[in-house]
């Protein structure tokens, strides 16, 4: 085996997610919400797991980081983006019902927030909409 070989095996990092969702690479370990067990979770690369955020909404669709290192995350059904502060908690960051009534799922910071909201009517496959990013103005970034 090269090391090149090595390089590119595959390895299991994680087993037994209800349904996990929205990895991100930070910091040197892959984070990832696990939307059945209502939890943030981080991996490194040999498998050491931490749970960093148990959430009381329903869905944490996803998650990314301010530019001070805190952490976002889309309340998707409850239309919150939330973030977590100094003492772990978490605190309303922008209010997105305000937007749409409807559900939010992905979300990408680059200095800006832009969330991602699901347009869906009926749920009906013929009434599907294609997602529709928006930007949240934030004066502290």
């Amino acid at each position: 085996m090269t090391i090149l070989d090595e390089e590119l095996a595959v390895q299991t990092l994680l087993t037994n997610l209800a349904m996990g969702e929205s990895p991100r690479w930070h910091e040197g370990r892959l984070w990832l919400s696990d939307w059945g067990a209502q939890e943030i979770i981080a991996v490194d690369l040999d498998g050491n797991c931490e749970v960093l955020l148990r959430v009381p909404f329903s869905l944490p669709f996803s998650i990314d980081w301010l530019p001070d290192g805190s952490l976002l995350v889309v309340s998707g059904l409850e239309g919150l983006l939330m973030h977590q502060d100094g003492a772990g908690g978490l605190v309303t960051h922008a209010d997105l019902m305000r937007l749409s009534s409807n559900a939010w799922n992905e979300i990408v910071v680059d200095g800006r927030i832009f969330p991602e909201k699901i347009a869906l009517a009926n749920v009906a496959p013929h009434h599907l909409h294609a997602p529709m990013p928006s930007l949240v103005h934030d004066r502290a970034l």
